[in-house]
């Protein structure tokens, strides 16, 4: 029976088991996860969803554990899906989207299956699951729908570069199971909020690909958020409420007085020439790119280190050469105490 997907599109919301090789491959153990397919047998069979050089007459075939268990209900249909990750520290994370799977039929999951076997796939997929200490051979499959349940076109998913950690207040902190989640228009909102500005992986130019490790890029985020809510209170305490916002278009502190505009990038780095080098693109992309010159800001970048003699002198270079009014704060987490 062919796929005809309907002519709407549903959105959904659906988790991915945590990987630190952007969901290329299998990243092994470390999870920390109980109870689940992915405890059981070292790794998730999504873990593969973005190796985009998998392709099948124009078609990337994948799997997804939330499609898996409701497949009866989703076949045939046509899915717009957010992707979202629990790492190790149980922080809910935005990976990314995907646009357009079709949730496929048992005939094309057999055809993918054959694709597979016949150009080697399902050795190379057992290769990297015994690489990383999984359950090998993790595929003795008979069915296509072991291997892939949805199709899609590669430029349909959408990875960002980083996860971008939730906030306190938002939704995917209430899921954690291996399910397709209705994503109604007040999630739909909140995502395009937190990732609106996230840029996305450009795929790999060749067969050699540099993977990062996510998991420090994770705990930092997680150390910067908490420095923001506490910076949030302090310049509201100071200058009103009405005066701070967060996270508006992803710049993280912005304040607006009378006479000021200040715009503040936080960084976690106890270093703090490390946590200028980190901010400083930011604060250009945020201040210039969008709003042009004629609106100028203050920038103001915030680290836990304190400013050094050589910092010091740096940022007065580019006061001086290129009139950046570029400033730096050092902030103690806890203190609530920050002068701009």
């Amino acid at each position: 029976m062919p796929n005809r997907p309907p002519h709407k599109s549903s959105n959904y919301v659906t988790r991915l088991t945590w990987n630190t090789f952007d969901w290329r491959k299998p990243s092994g153990p470390g999870k920390k996860e109980k109870g689940t397919y992915v405890a059981r047998s070292g790794f998730g069979h999504e873990e593969w969803l973005n190796r985009s050089e998998w392709v099948f007459g124009g078609w990337r075939y994948a799997f997804l554990q939330g499609v898996n268990r409701q497949r009866k209900r989703l076949v045939g249909k046509t899915l717009n899906i957010r992707l979202y990750t629990i790492n190790p520290m149980k922080e809910r994370l935005y990976v990314g989207t995907l646009k357009s799977a079709e949730v496929i039929h048992d005939d094309t999951a057999k055809r993918a299956l054959t694709f597979f076997k016949k150009n080697g796939l399902i050795k190379q997929m057992n290769d990297e699951v015994g690489a990383v200490g999984g359950k090998s051979p993790a595929f003795s499959v008979h069915s296509g729908s072991v291997i892939a349940n949805i199709r899609f076109r590669p430029e349909s998913l959408k990875m960002y570069q980083e996860p971008i950690p939730a906030l306190p207040s938002d939704r995917i902190l209430r899921f954690s199971r291996y399910a397709m989640i209705r994503a109604d228009s007040n999630l739909l909102k909140q995502w395009a909020k937190r990732t609106r500005r996230a840029p996305w992986q450009e795929p790999p130019l060749t067969g050699s690909v540099i993977y990062k490790r996510a998991s420090r890029l994770v705990k930092m985020d997680r150390t910067e958020a908490k420095m923001e809510i506490e910076i949030k209170k302090t310049l509201e305490k100071q200058y009103g409420e009405k005066t701070v916002e967060a996270q508006r278009n992803f710049r993280d502190i912005i304040l607006t007085t009378a006479n000021r505009r200040v715009l503040v990038e936080i960084k976690a780095s106890q270093d703090a020439r490390q946590a200028i080098r980190d901010a400083f693109g930011q604060l250009l992309d945020y201040a210039y790119f969008d709003t042009g010159l004629r609106k100028m800001y203050e920038l103001f970048i915030v680290g836990r280190g304190a400013k050094t003699p050589e910092t010091q002198i740096y940022l007065d270079r580019l006061r001086r050469r290129f009139g950046l009014e570029v400033n730096y704060r050092q902030y103690k987490i806890g203190s609530y105490h920050l002068v701009l």
